[in-house]
């Protein structure tokens, strides 16, 4: 025996969305997946300091355009997802070399509420300063300083309904034994 299924009657009348015009999220709505961003960092999240290159100390080769001295702000603390570094091994000609590639998510609006500047390449991201990892670490060769990485890479992320408003940034992360990320802080 067939059920007949009555349509869904409602006396309240519902205008539909005008087809002509597109959809855009409100300031209200980017609030929203902002705090919730942020806030699943806060929770879960791993401290984590971002050392920013500062341009107008920073001192340049008038001839070759490097730099010739290197200043850094003072670090800025803050929640980010890490990913965990997992340890990849290359033997070339040259020798061997380890690195560790690593990922991290920055909520956007936890860096615009300290007034930091978008992250670049280049700059030095510093995370796992705990007692157990720097003890781990104290029976290697390299102690205390496994948790330094720079960043190689730069991308919005988290853009919600394909829309160019994002929420947080992913950072691509790399340390290397054959040039350790602190050293440009200690402009070594």
């Amino acid at each position: 025996m067939a059920v007949k299924v009555e349509p869904f009657k409602t006396k309240r009348k519902v205008a539909p969305y005008p087809s002509n015009k597109p959809f855009i999220l409100g300031s209200d709505e980017l609030e929203l997946f902002d705090s919730v961003t942020s806030e699943q960092n806060s929770i879960g999240g791993t401290e984590i300091e971002l050392y920013q290159y500062d341009f107008k100390q920073s001192a340049r080769d008038p001839v070759y355009g490097e730099p010739s001295h290197e200043a850094w702000r003072q670090p800025i603390k803050l929640k980010a997802w890490v990913q965990y570094p997992e340890i990849e091994d290359q033997a070339t000609e040259d020798g061997s070399m380890t690195s560790w590639p690593s990922t991290i998510w920055v909520a956007r609006i936890d860096l615009e509420k300290v007034h930091a500047d978008m992250p670049r390449i280049g700059e030095v991201v510093r995370f796992w300063d705990i007692p157990y990892f720097n003890k781990e670490r104290s029976k290697t060769l390299d102690p205390n300083r496994a948790y330094y990485f720079g960043i190689k890479g730069v991308a919005e992320d988290s853009h919600m309904f394909d829309n160019p408003e994002f929420t947080a940034y992913r950072l691509t992360l790399e340390r290397r034994t054959n040039f350790a990320p602190e050293r440009r802080l200690r402009n070594t």
